[in-house]
């Protein structure tokens, strides 16, 4: 179905804002299709974010929510954002997005074909290993490629990312999100410590201009290797 803004019953669609196909997958439809390898990339990612540090910091628990996302690749994309909707006071000890995985699955991607992900960081925040930022009007970004096998994990709260349009092709990713217990500011984090990229070494990539393909892990006792 189209992808929506906004959430409950003040959902609304936006084909300039946010424009793509998407399709909830749930435990059912992975059994139903026969899914054997969705399955375990699930239960290898609820293996790594059950680890002590992210339990003890972020009150990850056992929610998630998996979501097959295609631009159809006619200039769609997504504006500026970020997962999890603000929190106030009222919202504490309530469930939301806590961490966001991505990963991609565009095997024969190509620069011209558009589609990065677009991370925006504050001043003097830098990302590990992707050089300098580039710099418009005081707004600082870096762009990840949507490689095939990339895996590109941030905190919901806390990140804010745009996907750039898309053309020529599809472009496929697959998002799980892990839920947690908020509690105070959740906008307050560490930028810098709020994002880690990487690509499975077992897949050969061809990365452009600032990416990299070897592990690079930002964080304090959150690093997942």
């Amino acid at each position: 179905r189209p992808a929506k803004m906004s959430r409950g019953d003040d959902a609304f669609e936006d084909e300039v804002l946010r424009c793509y196909n998407l399709c909830w997958v749930t435990p059912q439809l992975t059994q139903e299709l026969e899914l054997t390898g969705l399955e375990e990339f699930v239960c290898r990612i609820q293996e790594e974010f059950s680890r002590q540090p992210l339990q003890t910091e972020l009150g990850i628990n056992n929610e998630y929510n998996l979501q097959f996302a295609v631009y159809p690749g006619r200039g769609e994309g997504y504006n500026r954002h970020r997962d999890a909707f603000p929190t106030t006071n009222s919202d504490e000890n309530k469930p939301s997005r806590k961490l966001t995985c991505l990963f991609y699955l565009n095997k024969d991607w190509e620069p011209e074909d558009g589609g990065q992900m677009r991370v925006f960081t504050a001043p003097g925040v830098s990302i590990d290993g992707m050089g300098e930022p580039f710099s418009f009007w005081g707004v600082n970004s870096y762009d990840i490629d949507p490689l095939y096998g990339r895996v590109v994990i941030f905190r919901s709260e806390i990140v804010e990312h745009a996907v750039l349009p898309c053309f020529n092709t599809e472009r496929l990713a697959l998002t799980f999100w892990a839920h947690g217990v908020t509690s105070g500011d959740a906008t307050s984090g560490d930028q810098q410590s709020s994002i880690v990229q990487f690509s499975d070494p077992n897949i050969n990539n061809t990365t452009s201009n600032n990416n990299s393909d070897e592990a690079n892990v930002s964080g304090n006792n959150n690093n997942i290797e």
